[in-house]
């Protein structure tokens, strides 16, 4: 498991756990802040069949201040774009994973990565950190 770009993720400075925002048959989205007003956001398919898997932005705790955001595909090491539609969505091989760094292309002044960390904390039935759910995919290979 050597992934930079997702070892960086759980490594990242603001500190802020990612948690599951939606979870609807076998597709959910989890996502969460990181610090220079960063997002991680990853698609997970527990199904047995490809799904397109979308994360619309003020689901997941992106103020629209942010936007529009460039995405990174941390899989594949490529940089898809710029969104700015507010969401992001692949289409997501079964029991598979998709994981993207957003990243505002004009960030406000005086935001801080801290200032989009959730309000209040997941339950505990929800929350499972984004770096076990990769690990959980890749222990399942």
């Amino acid at each position: 498991f050597g992934n930079e770009e997702i070892i960086a993720l759980n490594q990242d400075p603001l500190g802020v756990q990612g948690y599951k925002r939606s979870s609807e048959d076998g597709k959910e989205v989890w996502a969460g802040p990181l610090s220079n007003n960063e997002f991680a956001v990853v698609l997970f398919n527990r199904g047995d069949t490809p799904a397109e898997i979308v994360a619309y932005f003020d689901e997941i705790g992106i103020d629209k201040k942010l936007t529009p955001m460039f995405v990174r595909d941390l899989w594949k090491h490529e940089d898809l774009g710029v969104a700015h539609s507010g969401f992001v969505k692949a289409t997501v091989d079964s029991h598979d994973v998709a994981a993207f760094r957003l990243k505002p292309v004009f960030p406000p002044r005086g935001l801080r990565g801290s200032e989009h960390a959730p309000s209040s904390a997941p339950t505990s039935r929800d929350f499972q950190p984004i770096n076990a759910v990769i690990q959980d995919l890749s222990s399942a290979m």
